[in-house]
């Protein structure tokens, strides 16, 4: 079931005066905003414009403040602005955090994780320019305090790959993880 798209109809519902489907859709969205998702969001911002938003942010704040692996993009904020493109100021969205602990919550996230972003895409742009040997050097030099195996709990399949080859009846070499798989080389 496509839960957008509930969303969508109950927000043509909720704009045409239905008291009880806006109701619902604050309901809902407020018993799943801590479920690593913002499905709805959209919607009530849509539907009610800063209130939405304000609404959105403050569950989604308290779902940062519980899970401190939580994260956001800043596109509801982008959507909010395309919305209202007039209305709506950056001044005003502080004034939202400054009013509201969760939505500062929420504004702080959201800008520590665009931060983070563009700290990755410069790095990855300084790393374009580099010479093969430098960026060598320096995965080297990462490689001893990476473990992305254990760190993402991979090693089971890691291992799977120190294991022999296996030939294909056309002669190519298959992996016998593949073989793991089903897949069979004969």
């Amino acid at each position: 079931m496509d839960f957008e798209q509930l969303f969508d109809f109950a927000c043509i519902f909720a704009q045409a005066g239905n008291p009880h489907i806006r109701h619902l859709m604050y309901e809902q969205f407020a018993a799943h905003a801590g479920d690593d998702n913002d499905i709805g969001a959209t919607q009530l911002i849509d539907l009610d414009g800063i209130d939405g938003f304000r609404f959105v942010a403050a569950r989604l704040g308290e779902a940062a403040r519980v899970d401190p692996d939580f994260w956001d993009s800043a596109h509801l904020l982008r959507h909010l602005k395309e919305r209202m493109p007039n209305v709506i100021t950056d001044v005003e969205i502080a004034a939202l955090g400054a009013t509201d602990p969760s939505v500062q919550r929420y504004l702080d996230v959201v800008a520590s994780t665009e931060a983070g972003r563009q700290q990755a895409s410069q790095q990855r742009q300084n790393m374009a320019y580099q010479a093969y040997a430098q960026l060598k050097e320096q995965l080297l030099a990462q490689q001893s305090s990476l473990s992305v195996r254990s760190h993402l709990g991979l090693s089971r399949w890691y291992h799977s790959f120190d294991t022999p080859m296996s030939v294909w009846p056309d002669g190519r070499y298959m992996h016998s993880a593949y073989s793991i798989a089903g897949y069979s080389a004969t």
